[in-house]
């Protein structure tokens, strides 16, 4: 079931992203119904904010920008990517391990996201 929204989102997004100029793609974005929460409630931007500008660029082979929309959105790309054939491989680890992963992630989606708002 994964591994089919995976091909059907990147399906789409490789469409999407060949189809219709920059320019398009980031005026739709920008009059989205679903804005960040955190920046619509307090005007700072989360470790994600730019995430899916991130992705449209790197589909269009914009390395550069996508780099500049979000410095996550290839590693969490190629995660997102990757994880589809690893996914047994990851449970096979301890909760523990597991747990540091986590709070490690967390540690580093909360810096960046202090770093964006300096």
């Amino acid at each position: 079931m994964w591994a089919f929204f995976v091909i059907v989102v990147g399906s789409l997004l490789i469409f999407f992203a060949n189809h219709f100029s920059w320019n398009e793609i980031e005026t739709f974005l920008d009059h989205a119904p679903l804005k960040c929460p955190l920046k619509s409630l307090i005007g700072l931007r989360c470790a994600f904010c730019g995430m899916t500008h991130s992705w449209i660029a790197a589909f269009r082979g914009e390395w550069a920008l996508s780099f500049h929309e979000n410095i996550f959105g290839l590693p969490v790309m190629a995660i997102a990517i990757v994880s589809v054939p690893v996914r047994g491989k990851v449970s096979a680890l301890s909760h523990a391990k597991k747990q540091t992963l986590l709070w490690v992630l967390i540690g580093i989606a909360l810096i960046y996201t202090a770093m964006r708002n300096l």
